[in-house]
């Protein structure tokens, strides 16, 4: 009896073991079929941080938690821009992020064709020789294929969140070491760019995940944001977003093509959303509930970047006014932009300084008056809006060479601009 009794007591815990196992094994089967349907429906059980999600056609999110992160670059960081001003950003809403880009086969699954220029990269390769537009529409037929609005591109401040996975170093796994042509193992660790993707795009996740589980942030193909384009703020900015419009969308990462440099966690890139490339393809976010806009935006003319007018005046980014080539009358599809501004000075007691910039078409005395010319038009059109002139201040710039490249697009467009401060 006694030896019946010891017997027992050695094997009730295991079979109390067992049977928790086994429960528990149940239960966390349950768990992820009743997650899965309550995603589906639009009204998930509460995720947390690293949680996967796959979807109806095989593509993997993974959640990412809210917080607060330092967008931007230190003044120190190798390769920096000088739009890359740091400020502090807090997400309030946590969302799932696809664990890799879009692929040739997701693309196909749901649209039926395959733009990519690499074909022969086969279906884990990511889809690229897409425009901004181009995925708007992958993401209302992917909704409509969910009967959901739960998919978007990622904010710019999502993107570069996301990225980082917590870093606060210009790769998820440490600095590059090399700006431009030259070899970086960091970045080698981490995705495919000039010094390694012997020229074309690679299958996705066969590079080192960041910490939060996200292949290929840096390099492969550069990624579309949701945002247009806009100026960072010196302020801390709770679920930053661009302006309303403007004239170019934002593109991170960098691509298979590109220096180290361009592929920073920090390094922001602009580019017509009509326009398509073979590096640029993109990343999807699903939200944990359903959303009330249309995901989808018209498409409709363009009109540069601008921050819609807010309450607190005084710590207003103001935007720049931009011109056409070689001319100093202030284009039509300028005028909501400026519109704004006026209502912004009016709501502010500060003076402002206008600083005309010109690309370099002739001589130092040309740059000089074209760029006040420039800077004289707007003061005018602030003028007879109603803001008193001793409040503007016009700055020429007037150098022979300009402040930025001129031999690219991007440059001859920060040239041709007036700038705004406040003072």
């Amino acid at each position: 009896m006694e030896m019946k009794k010891n017997i027992f007591i050695v094997i009730a815990p295991i079979l109390s073991m067992l049977f928790i196992a086994g429960c528990s094994g149940k239960t966390s089967e349950l768990y992820m079929a009743d997650k899965a349907a309550s995603i589906n429906q639009g009204t998930p059980l509460s995720p947390e941080k690293g949680e996967t999600f796959t979807n109806s056609i095989g593509i993997n999110f993974v959640y990412i938690p809210s917080g607060t992160f330092t967008m931007g670059s230190p003044t120190d960081e190798l390769g920096r821009n000088l739009d890359e001003i740091q400020h502090q950003v807090t997400i309030t809403k946590g969302f799932y992020m696809q664990t890799t880009e879009v692929t040739q086969g997701q693309w196909k699954a749901v649209m039926d064709n395959n733009p990519s220029y690499f074909l022969n990269c086969g279906d884990d390769c990511p889809v690229e020789n897409v425009s901004w537009y181009d995925v708007q529409e992958f993401i209302r037929r992917l909704n409509n294929l969910d009967g959901t609005k739960k998919y978007r591109l990622p904010s710019e401040a999502e993107w570069e969140y996301a990225c980082r996975a917590g870093s606060k170093t210009s790769l998820a796994n440490g600095n590059i070491k090399e700006g431009n042509c030259c070899y970086d193992s960091n970045l080698d660790a981490m995705g495919w760019y000039v010094s390694n993707s012997d020229g074309g795009t690679h299958p996705v996740a066969r590079k080192k995940p960041n910490d939060w589980g996200l292949y290929d942030m840096h390099g492969n193909v550069w990624e579309w944001c949701q945002d247009w384009e806009r100026k960072y703020p010196f302020i801390n900015v709770t679920d930053a977003t661009g302006p309303q419009r403007g004239w170019f969308k934002i593109r991170r990462g960098g691509g298979w093509n590109e220096y180290p440099r361009f592929c920073r966690s920090a390094y922001r890139s602009r580019f017509n959303p009509d326009e398509v490339d073979s590096h640029i393809g993109f990343r999807l976010v699903m939200n944990p509930v359903e959303v009330s806009p249309e995901t989808i935006e018209p498409k409709s003319e363009p009109t540069i970047e601008s921050e819609a007018p807010v309450v607190e005046a005084e710590n207003f980014t103001l935007p720049d006014v931009t011109f056409d080539f070689d001319s100093s009358k202030i284009r039509n599809q300028m005028l909501p932009v400026v519109e704004d501004i006026v209502a912004v000075l009016k709501k502010s007691s500060k003076n402002i300084i206008i600083e005309g910039n010109t690309c370099d078409m002739g001589s130092n005395t040309y740059n000089q008056r074209l760029s006040e010319r420039r800077a004289a038009s707007v003061k005018t059109f602030f003028v007879n809006k109603g803001i008193d002139s001793s409040r503007i201040e016009i700055v020429g710039y007037g150098e022979t060479m300009p402040k930025f490249d001129n031999s690219t697009q991007k440059g001859r467009s920060l040239n041709r601009r007036v700038e705004i401060h406040l003072k």
